[in-house]
């Protein structure tokens, strides 16, 4: 069953995109060109910038988002040979026809970088920015530092971080002044549980949403088997350590965004068991949830994807307590309808949500093969009781594109 009005693929990749004045969506692409759909996300036309030619390309993870003024902001990141990450925005006051000189974000040096589309405007007109930096030992990334498994007699790799020594921590940048100077988060953000009695860890790929006028709920992803919640009182200035929430997620990212209009909440994530983790599935399940109180307690569960070997469900049960949890070493032989769904994103235009993810399955022949799924569903649909099973079908074709066969490890 699905409520969506359409499923199609998306051609962009991991970016945003918002709604114009004159109703079309827009989304900028890596070589400054603007990117835009009159029907509503079905088809898509690109012009370059008139001065795209002189404009350095962006990398990935570019942030989109309009201010209360009417102003659009795009945050784009770019690394340098050292690997070191410079994140900088522009703003444009013609609907993305035309972009200002970039402004800096972070000092150089720097290594915290942003979640894709991560950046957002609070109600009084400040943008933060979360991000996080990533600190890992020497075996980070070497060969043999993954986990593996076999899908139609080939290996695949299940699981890359959280298999070798890495501690990922948050924080954040914020600006006021419509992204002319930035300022960052005095402290960092850590999962701290127990008072530190069980350890620290990580707080990665964080997104951000406003939960009450200068309140803000943050998300990230973390090892410890749970969403790993922070919260803000100052606007984003500081915020308070990381801790589990009830709600079951392996090491994959999440997406957290307000509801416009209301200050619910709405979390898109792989809600998969720790020992469906274990067993090789940390992506094979994404579901949504709404909360109404700031993410104390979180309703209205959906199933939005769902491999077939799992059991489709909206809501598990954590089972255990939050504790370290990873894929084995070895996961053996998987399923030859084994399905991988990451990344996703969440827009908002004309009352439903756009909901975009990396759609990967192994089910063709050449697998795995990779897809950016978009889903355009009432907004309604996501905050009511029911129905709860939205999930497609595991074979369902968007235009599938071959992907990289280590592109599912991260």
């Amino acid at each position: 069953m699905s409520a969506d009005l359409f499923v199609n693929e998306f051609p962009y990749g991991r970016v945003g995109l918002i709604e114009l004045s004159d109703g079309r969506l827009l989304t900028m692409t890596p070589d400054w060109s603007a990117a835009t759909s009159a029907d509503g996300g079905r088809t898509w036309s690109e012009s370059p910038l008139a001065d795209a030619a002189q404009r350095d390309p962006w990398l990935w993870n570019p942030s989109l988002v309009r201010l209360e003024s009417g102003v659009l902001v795009l945050q784009v990141l770019r690394q340098n040979d050292k690997g070191h990450m410079s994140m900088a925005c522009c703003r444009s006051a013609d609907e993305g026809r035309s972009w200002s000189d970039e402004h800096a974000i972070n000092l150089p040096g720097a290594t915290a970088s942003p979640y894709h589309d991560a950046m957002i405007a609070t109600e009084s007109g400040r943008l933060v920015l979360p991000v996080r930096a990533c600190f890992a030992g020497r075996e980070s990334g070497q060969a043999g530092e993954k986990a593996m498994g076999t899908v139609r007699g080939e290996a695949s790799i299940v699981e890359g971080h959280a298999q070798y020594p890495e501690i990922d921590i948050a924080s954040a940048y914020f600006s006021d002044d419509q992204g002319q100077t930035w300022e960052s988060t005095r402290y960092e953000i850590i999962c701290w549980p127990d008072n530190g009695a069980r350890g620290a860890y990580a707080v990665d790929e964080p997104c951000v949403a406003e939960t009450a006028p200068g309140t803000l709920l943050m998300a990230a992803r973390s090892t410890i088997g749970r969403i790993v919640t922070s919260t803000s009182d100052d606007n984003g200035a500081s915020w308070s350590r990381g801790l589990p929430t009830d709600l079951c997620n392996s090491y994959s990212p999440a997406r957290l965004v307000r509801i416009p209009g209301t200050f619910e909440v709405l979390l898109v994530w792989n809600q998969v068991s720790p020992e469906e983790i274990r067993r090789g599935f940390r992506r094979s399940r994404l579901t949504s949830a709404v909360s109404t109180d700031g993410g104390a307690t979180w309703g209205s569960f959906k199933l939005l994807d769902c491999a077939d070997p799992l059991d489709p469900v909206a809501h598990v049960e954590p089972g255990e307590p939050p504790s370290f949890v990873v894929a084995r070493r070895e996961c053996g032989e998987l399923p030859a309808n084994y399905c991988i769904f990451r990344y996703p994103n969440v827009d908002f235009a004309d009352g439903n949500a756009y909901i975009t993810y990396d759609r990967e399955t192994f089910i063709y022949t050449g697998s795995p093969r990779r897809v950016r799924a978009l889903r355009v569903t009432p907004i309604e649909t996501l905050r009511e009781d029911g129905p709860w099973d939205l999930r497609l079908s595991n074979d369902i074709p968007l235009g599938i594109e071959s992907a990289d066969r280590e592109s599912n490890e991260d």
